[in-house]
């Protein structure tokens, strides 16, 4: 499948498999890397946002973010893609302490990088050492 053109870009978070209510946001950055990606269905999904990370920033997203307001663990993401939808996800565990999970974001490296897209949550989530995380991040071209 080869995409043409992006008329709308819009995501869904899921937090142990339940959809979460978020402020989301596609930084500039992430438009302009998902616009470069257009080729084909194997060059974007090899190319894009390949990491997830976890925060407890406060701060309302913006495209012009870079990273994360606070941001405590990024991991690799299991990526695909199929009819659309871009499909990142990971599950997080082995926390070195409790934190309050806020902010959700996709970069493309494991150590700086850039920030594609960016969620604020609406509700805290309360992580113990012990929880593992599963996160789901989708992202729907059309």
């Amino acid at each position: 499948m080869r995409l043409t053109a992006v008329q709308k870009v819009s995501t869904i978070l899921k937090i142990n498999d339940a959809p979460v209510d978020a402020i989301d946001i596609l930084t500039m950055r992430g438009l302009e890397t998902i616009a470069s990606c257009l080729g084909s269905a194997s060059d974007f999904t090899g190319s894009w946002m390949s990491y997830i990370s976890l925060g407890q920033g406060e701060k309302n997203p913006s495209t012009e973010d870079k990273y994360l307001e606070n941001e405590l663990y990024r991991q690799l993401a299991t990526i695909s893609y199929s009819e659309n939808v871009y499909t990142a996800n990971t599950v997080f565990s082995g926390f070195s302490s409790t934190f309050i999970l806020r902010e959700v974001g996709m970069q493309d490296s494991l150590v700086g990088g850039n920030l594609g897209a960016r969620w604020l949550l609406t509700s805290d989530i309360d992580v113990a050492i012990a929880d593992s995380v599963d996160v789901t991040c989708l992202i729907y071209i059309v």
